[in-house]
């Protein structure tokens, strides 16, 4: 008590060492931490990163996002030296000399193929926007994953495609043009895989030679007869607006039971009830695919108006699959959207991009050669990536 009660020059002096033992302490204590971050922070970048922030705010980056892609960049970059100089050199180049970001295309699609997917190659600019739609129903993805699985431990899968024209490239090339080759295509530049004695092989696939699910409940045998199936993708959207009739061996289920959409829900459930019991070995990873819709015909503009809302299958399909946790893929959600949402004289009228007489080789439902079913395998290549994040 002695000590303050000496008088005020006393506690002044004491007060003046207290505070100049604090600023030393402090002064060595941040020398020492801005050194070890020089050698790298062992304890996971946390104290880097809490630094990074404030040098962010204090260099006016304008959003998160921004800040993130560029320390990412700086990280994965700059192998060695400070996390904090790095972000900073980074965000700073990057602002005097911004680099233009990979488009959606260009990170989906394996460098050796992307010139058949350059913007010149494609019947319109296709968008994250709309691919981000091409995911109507996530359904039950656990199958699906199964088969994600097996490409990325190098297995050589088999798909089998059930469809109609549209699988098969009628008027747009034929098989070797069609969407089940280019995606099988990208599939292999993806995923290489190998052969059972280590060599490397191939992904590969078939179409069923019916076309819509009614024929393919009826001749069954072109499922069952494939010794080993990893993938089935079904794509009745089109061929199924064709069926008309039931077994006669149901039994009569009044008005309804004559209704075209009764009709093709029939069938395309029957077909999905059986895939899901199929064994080849393994449970089959099932998807469906809505690749095109009727769009004819063009001449008659009533007609045209009932087809392409009475007889587009889509609803439906969407529907069913649901029910039974079918994953669905899907090229018309948004592509019907975006060719009648300027009117009818426009969704027929070929100077626009994503009119419905651009994207079809003819008066029905055929994507176009140049293209079109490139269009297709970059939404199916798409989800299976989105998928897998």
């Amino acid at each position: 008590m002695a000590i303050f009660k000496a008088g005020s020059a006393g506690n002044g002096l004491l007060t003046l060492v207290m505070c100049a033992t604090c600023v030393m302490v402090g002064y060595i204590v941040g020398s020492t931490k801005s050194n070890m971050s020089e050698v790298g922070n062992l304890s996971g970048h946390a104290e880097s990163k809490v630094e990074a922030h404030h040098l962010h705010k204090y260099h006016g980056v304008e959003n998160d996002t921004e800040f993130k892609a560029g320390a990412y960049y700086s990280h994965r970059y700059h192998r060695g030296g400070n996390d904090t100089d790095a972000v900073v050199l980074s965000t700073t180049e990057d602002r005097k000399h911004p680099k233009a970001s990979p488009s959606v295309v260009e990170e989906i699609i394996p460098p050796n193929l992307l010139p058949s997917y350059a913007p010149d190659k494609l019947l319109f600019p296709v968008t994250r926007s709309m691919l981000r739609q091409s995911r109507p129903v996530v359904g039950d993805t656990e199958r699906l994953h199964a088969y994600l699985k097996k490409l990325r431990s190098r297995t050589c899968t088999f798909i089998l495609f059930m469809g109609g024209s549209v699988s098969a490239g009628h008027n747009g090339g034929g098989p070797t043009n069609a969407y089940p080759k280019h995606f099988t295509d990208w599939l292999n530049e993806k995923y290489p895989c190998n052969l059972a004695d280590g060599t490397q092989g191939k992904h590969e696939y078939m179409k069923t030679h019916a076309g819509e699910s009614k024929a393919n409940f009826a001749f069954w045998s072109g499922v069952t007869s494939v010794e080993k199936i990893d993938m089935i993708v079904l794509e009745f959207n089109v061929g199924d607006a064709f069926q008309s009739t039931l077994p006669h061996a149901l039994e009569d289920k009044g008005e309804a039971g004559n209704t075209k959409e009764y009709i093709q829900c029939w069938y395309f459930e029957a077909v999905l009830r059986r895939l899901l019991l199929l064994r080849k070995p393994d449970p089959v990873a099932i998807i469906t695919f809505n690749a095109d819709y009727m769009g004819s015909p063009w001449s008659n503009r009533e007609r045209a108006r009932k087809i392409l809302f009475k007889q587009d299958v889509e609803p439906q399909t969407l529907f069913v699959s649901s029910m039974y946790g079918i994953p669905v893929f899907s090229a018309v959600i948004w592509m019907l959207p975006m060719a009648g949402k300027r009117g009818f004289d426009l969704q027929f009228n070929r100077t626009v991009p994503y009119s419905t007489s651009n994207w079809h080789s003819d008066s029905c439902c055929h994507p176009r050669k140049q293209g079109g079913h490139h269009v297709l395998s970059l939404v199916m290549a798409y989800c299976m990536v989105e998928e897998e994040k």
